[in-house]
């Protein structure tokens, strides 16, 4: 485990993960201090958050139009994309999730939510999604022996742990 301290008020608490099966484990938990709006709570945190993993976001979608026509022309058969992407309920609160693509169309991604959900209750793992491409926050080709492209999200968290 490795806590990052955004802020007094705010710890965010994530397993360091150094590949794709290891963060489809992925835990995040947020606290906060009960004396904020949940709303609010929430957008802030998003805000820090995002300051912190801003680099490997850009280096992830710099490198998505490629991996998007990759896609397109069709995977190896022991390959799967996940993209990280995030889901809000309604108060705000968000959990950023690994959804296996199963169409992508112009900028429309459908895929299937592949992570277990602690925060957001209003979806499940195994349900599909459709969101836009602009939402992706991270890619990761996953291949049957194990190895991976991509991950630049989590192998930035897992550099933090060094």
């Amino acid at each position: 485990m490795v806590k990052i301290i955004l802020t007094g008020a705010f710890i965010l608490v994530a397993s360091v993960c150094s590949s794709a099966q290891q963060c489809l484990a992925d835990k995040p938990v947020l606290t906060a201090h009960a004396d904020l709006p949940e709303m609010e709570q929430a957008i802030r945190v998003k805000k820090q958050l995002d300051a912190v993993i801003a680099a490997p976001i850009l280096r992830a979608h710099r490198s998505l139009p490629h991996t998007k026509q990759r896609y397109l022309l069709g995977l190896e058969s022991d390959e799967k994309l996940l993209l990280t992407a995030r889901i809000f309920d309604k108060s705000g609160v968000f959990e950023q999730v690994f959804a296996e693509v199963q169409d992508w169309s112009r900028d429309s991604i459908t895929a299937v939510i592949v992570s277990d959900l602690d925060t957001v209750r209003e979806y499940q793992e195994g349900q599909v999604i459709t969101f836009s491409e602009k939402h992706v926050l991270d890619w990761i080709i996953t291949r049957s022996d194990g190895s991976e492209e991509g991950n630049f999200v989590g192998k930035y968290i897992a550099s933090l742990q060094q």
